[in-house]
């Protein structure tokens, strides 16, 4: 559902919780999706989100979807990974995420927040409190309500502001929207009374399903009158009189200019945008950017200008477009290390972290090593997990590449790494249960400066043999947990790893009988004895 044109070219699409889709090899349920017109590639850009039906761009190009869930909304980033209907699809299709993102925080309001088919407004011809503003149909409530959008780190939150379009008319199934050129908001109404998977109990006395009374309304100050039809037909201007556009208060003609340079990839274009891409006006240096991008005139040159540009969504769009290419030109990719060590914006690491994923282990690892150092990432909704994501991608395929990146003491004392990444490393390294995996963490323990570090190791290593016997592990693995045992006899974890990689149960024994130990370490031992 809600094919959407991004402002990168790509077409966008949602996927809800009644469909599985088998395309070209990639196998998902809920999630959002895109294709690229020209290219023809195809791929999952984020993995669930609930029941999705609505997606919008706000004004940076951030994409968000709505659906049938308490939230209001989903914010969707590159290559992530989020709550979605386990119960009837099962687990994400990666089985290493070790985490997954929630619907952004909602405040306020907190019942049924239906939100399928809801618009970002920005079309310019409401009250300024409504720009930028969710306005959702809640189809089970015959209304439709708005939200304000704020951010919070490299994400967002939403906070309930009231009721838009009310009714005493339970027939009102609003069901999409959409903004038109007069910057009038456009509601598509079902209209009927049944609705979500009613199912009475005596259908004699249950009203028949109308299929003759659907509607289309249209909502604006009574200042605003509607246009008529000539007045927004793009094809016949100018690529100059197009530019002009890109600074309209509607964001409709906008997104109709963008795709009119889309379709035309004229080159004279460019050189009409490349002064725009310095403008003081982060919107329409960002109109820019993206409007060379969809043109074909986005090359190193203009790459390493957006990257030095003093707005923070130039610069991480910028990084965006060149991680679609999944390599970097090597001048380009020392620029975005050297960004990477000293970028000031959360929203730019964050695409850092999402563009990382992407490339080549050669070219992510640099940009890993420095992101993880930014001690106050710790604490946002995304970047710990998407830095996870990133080195995730290459534990098993380029472990030679990532190992490295603990060689030095002080990496493994990083709030973001001892918090997020090494046991989840060992976890995904032990998880495949072979030769390889646990040489791995074997290195990985030799590498752990201290006591705490080797419980994080040893941690994600019982968590992944949770369950099963640890099969192929090497003698000189073998060798360092016993010895490990030895100076640790007390370490329940060491004590269930053991056990499961062929060790004696005598100490397993010996601990769940102990009564002085804690509960949960004696019942850990004994789920372990009795695997």
């Amino acid at each position: 559902n809600s094919l959407t044109w991004g402002p990168d070219g790509w077409l966008y699409g949602a996927q809800g919780s009644t469909a599985t889709a088998e395309i070209r090899g990639i196998g998902f349920q809920q999630g959002v999706w895109r294709y690229h017109p020209r290219s023809k590639e195809f791929e999952l850009f984020s993995e669930g989100g609930g029941n999705t039906w609505g997606i919008d761009f706000d004004r940076w190009g951030n994409l968000f979807s709505g659906g049938n869930t308490v939230e209001p909304l989903v914010h969707h980033v590159q290559g992530a990974y989020y709550v979605k209907g386990f119960g009837k699809h099962g687990p994400l299709h990666n089985p290493h995420s070790y985490g997954y993102f929630q619907p952004v925080q909602h405040h306020g309001y907190t019942g049924d927040s239906l939100t399928g088919g809801f618009v970002l407004y920005q079309g310019g011809a409401f009250p300024k409190r409504f720009e930028g503003a969710c306005i959702a149909p809640n189809t089970r409530h015959s209304a439709s309500r708005w939200s304000t959008v704020e951010t919070r780190g490299s994400t967002f939150a939403t906070h309930a502001a009231g009721d838009f379009i009310t009714t005493s008319d339970i027939w009102f199934r609003p069901v999409d929207s959409t903004v038109g050129p007069d910057g009038a908001l456009y509601v598509a109404d079902w209209y009927d009374y049944n609705i979500s998977h009613s199912s009475p109990k005596n259908r004699s006395e249950w009203y028949q399903p109308s299929r003759d009374d659907g509607r289309v309304w249209r909502v604006a100050p009574s200042s605003v009158p509607p246009k008529r039809a000539g007045d927004f037909d793009l094809s016949t201007l100018s690529n100059a009189e197009l530019v002009a556009l890109l600074s309209h208060p509607n964001d409709w003609y906008v997104r109709q200019a963008r795709r009119q340079f889309a379709e035309r990839r004229d080159p004279k274009l460019v050189p009409l945008l490349t002064d725009m891409l310095d403008s003081d006006d982060p919107r329409q240096a960002l109109q820019a950017l993206w409007s060379i991008y969809v043109s074909g005139g986005f090359d190193g040159a203009l790459a390493a200008r957006a990257l030095a540009s003093p707005h923070e969504y130039v610069r991480a769009w910028a990084i965006r477009l060149l991680g679609d290419a999944r390599s970097i030109p090597p001048p380009l990719l020392e620029n975005l290390v050297e960004r990477a060590s000293d970028e000031p914006s959360v929203i730019v690491r964050s695409q850092l972290a999402c563009t990382a994923k992407r490339l080549p282990a050669e070219q992510a690892m640099p940009l890993l090593a420095e992101l993880l150092r930014y001690d106050a990432d710790v604490e946002d909704v995304h970047l710990p997990l998407l830095l996870w994501w990133a080195i995730e991608d290459k534990a098993l395929s380029d472990t030679g590449r990532v190992l490295p990146l603990f060689q030095s003491p002080d990496v493994w004392q990083l709030p973001l790494v001892r918090r997020f990444i090494v046991a989840r490393l060992a976890r995904r390294l032990a998880a495949e249960n072979t030769q390889q995996g646990f040489a791995a963490c074997a290195e990985l323990l030799e590498l752990a400066p201290g006591d705490a570090d080797v419980g994080e190791v040893i941690a994600g290593m019982v968590q992944a043999s949770a369950g099963r016997q640890v099969q192929s592990i090497p003698v000189a693995l073998a060798s360092t947990l016993t010895q490990l045992l030895q100076q640790r006899p007390d370490d329940t974890r060491l004590i269930e790893l053991t056990l499961r990689s062929g060790g004696s149960a005598a100490e397993a024994l010996r601990v769940s009988e102990d009564t002085s130990r804690p509960l949960a370490d004696r019942l850990n031992v004994i789920r372990a004895l009795g695997e």
